[in-house]
C-alpha cells in the first residue's frame, strides 16, 4: 500500500516537520552561497581583458591598493593584505558553519524520532500487550520515517558543505595569489 504524502506527515509528526524545516534551510543555504561563490570565482578568475566590469573593477583595486603600498616594501603589502584576506575569508565561509551544524542535527533529530516512536510503542504495549499489532505499528512506523528522513536529508547536505567549503578555501587561495603577482609587479 502507498501512502500519501499527508499520511507519512501524520505518522512522522512535529519531528519529520522540523526535519524537513531544517533540511529546507540548509538548501536555501546552500544555493545561495554557491551562487555567491560562483560570483567571486567569475571575478577572481577572469582575465582583466575579459572579466568585464566586475573583473576590472576588482583588478583595479586591487592594483590601486598594491601601488600605493609597494613604494614601501614587500613588508607593508604583506600587512595590508592580510586583513582584507582575513574578510575576505570571513566572507567566504559565511553560513558554512550553519551548514554543517544543520547537516549533523537532521541526522539527531531522526533519532529523536526514533526514541519518541519507541516510547510510542512501548506505551502501547503497556496498555494493550503485545497482541495488538496494529496498535504498536505506528510507533515503529514514526522511528523508521524519521530515521530515514533525517539520514536522507542530511547526507547531501553534509557532501554540499564539503564541496563549498573546498571552493571557498580555492577561491581564498587564487585571490591571494592574484593580489600577490600583483604586489610583485
Amino acid at each position: 500500500m502507498v501512502a500519501t504524502l499527508r499520511e507519512i506527515a501524520a505518522a512522522g509528526g512535529w519531528v519529520l516537520a522540523a526535519i524537513v524545516a531544517l533540511s529546507t534551510l540548509a538548501w536555501v543555504l546552500v544555493i545561495r552561497k554557491l551562487l555567491e561563490l560562483g560570483e567571486v570565482g567569475r571575478l577572481v578568475a577572469a582575465p582583466r581583458e575579459h572579466g568585464g566590469r566586475d573583473a576590472v573593477a576588482l583588478d583595479a583595486s586591487l592594483c590601486r591598493l598594491l601601488t600605493t603600498v609597494h613604494v614601501r616594501g614587500h613588508r607593508m603589502a604583506d600587512k595590508v593584505l592580510r586583513p582584507l584576506m582575513e574578510a575576505a575569508r570571513v566572507q567566504f565561509e559565511r553560513h558554512l558553519g550553519l551548514i554543517a551544524v544543520l547537516a549533523v542535527v537532521l541526522p539527531l533529530l531522526g533519532l529523536l524520532g526514533t526514541v519518541l516512536g519507541m516510547v510510542t510503542t512501548f506505551d502501547v504495549i503497556t496498555v494493550h500487550g503485545t497482541g495488538e499489532p496494529r496498535l504498536m505499528a505506528h510507533g515503529i512506523r514514526q522511528a523508521l520515517l524519521t530515521t530515514e528522513a533525517g539520514l536522507l536529508a542530511a547526507l547531501p547536505i553534509l557532501l554540499a558543505h564539503q564541496v563549498l567549503a573546498a571552493r571557498a578555501r580555492r577561491l581564498e587561495n587564487a585571490l591571494w595569489l592574484k593580489a600577490r603577482r600583483r604586489a610583485a609587479e
